[in-house]
């Protein structure tokens, strides 16, 4: 993953069901506070447990997650990049620092595996940090075969 300089990486054990956490603030711990960054995580049984292909459940935690942001959540949209079908919405969350969350699945069928990003910013920067945005998703590169 390619990150903007002075950034700070969290790498988790993700193919153990971790969280990899990439911000822009200086954090020490998952539990110090950030507002811009991503999150993501390997979900390598639930398709499988589901009974559903990748992409189907997928599919449904997206509906599920989407119809859970209510109003706010853009229209979900799906694209396929490789092995990978993708799946993606944004969402804006309400708190004392209002957050746009872009939330993005990467299903692959064949090994069942899904990956789960979540990219927030401030809500009044998020405009500002659009480009980039696009840069860091665009940068991650999953392995096919996990």
């Amino acid at each position: 993953m390619l990150l903007p300089k002075d950034w700070t990486l969290l790498p988790g054990k993700l193919l153990e069901g971790d969280v990899l956490l990439a911000t822009r603030e200086k954090i020490s711990s998952e539990s110090d506070l950030w507002t811009t960054g991503l999150s993501m995580s390997i979900d390598r049984n639930g398709a499988k447990d589901s009974g559903q292909k990748a992409s189907d459940y997928a599919r449904s935690l997206a509906q599920e997650a989407s119809e859970k942001a209510g109003e706010g959540a853009t229209p979900i949209k799906e694209s396929e990049a490789g092995l990978f079908h993708e799946i993606r919405f944004d969402f804006p969350v309400a708190g004392d620092q209002p957050l746009l969350v872009t939330e993005v699945l990467k299903a692959n069928d064949k090994t069942g595996t899904l990956a789960v990003i979540l990219w927030q910013s401030p809500k009044e920067e998020a405009q500002q940090l659009h480009d980039l945005r696009e840069q860091v998703l665009a940068g991650i590169k999953l392995d096919p075969t996990q």
